[in-house]
Formats: structure tokens, sequence, C-alpha cells
């Protein structure tokens, strides 16, 4: 039978809540004892969510691809023909 291993380096978790504190969070199961950090922000479904609900983050990043997108146009005016 195949066994389902949780990656901690790849893991992470949010805590919907008003404060802005991050801790870290640590689990026992079984005899190993392991710890989870939790995220401000994390990518979901292509979303980036915070753990207060606000789309700050996600316009960043929206603001950031669309400047360097436009950038590499402006660069490349001069190939274009008019």
């Amino acid at each position: 039978a195949n066994m389902l291993c949780l990656n901690l380096a790849k893991s992470s978790l949010i805590i919907f809540d008003r404060k802005d504190e991050l801790d870290l969070i640590e689990y026992t199961v079984g005899q190993s004892k392991f710890s989870i950090t939790e995220s401000k922000s994390q990518r979901y479904l292509g979303l980036m969510v915070d753990s207060q609900l606000k789309f700050n983050n996600h316009i960043e990043l929206i603001k950031s691809k669309i400047a360097k997108r436009t950038g590499a146009l402006y660069r490349s005016k001069k190939l274009l023909h008019k």
C-alpha cells in the first residue's frame, strides 16, 4: 500500500485572523514532532490570499507582472512596424 508523505519544506498554514502575528506551530504525531510555519499570504488557485483576506499582495503581484510585460513591449517597439 502506498503512503502519502507530508513534505514539511513545502508545507505552510494560514490562519485567517485580524492580528498580524506569525507563529511557529508544533505538532506531534505518534513519536515524531514536527513544526509547520504560519504564512502571512498564500497563493491559492492563482489568487494571493492573506491572513486578513485583503487583496494588497495580489494587486502588487499583478502590477509587477504588467510592468514587466509593458517594459518588454516598450523595449521592442523599434522591432514592431507601424
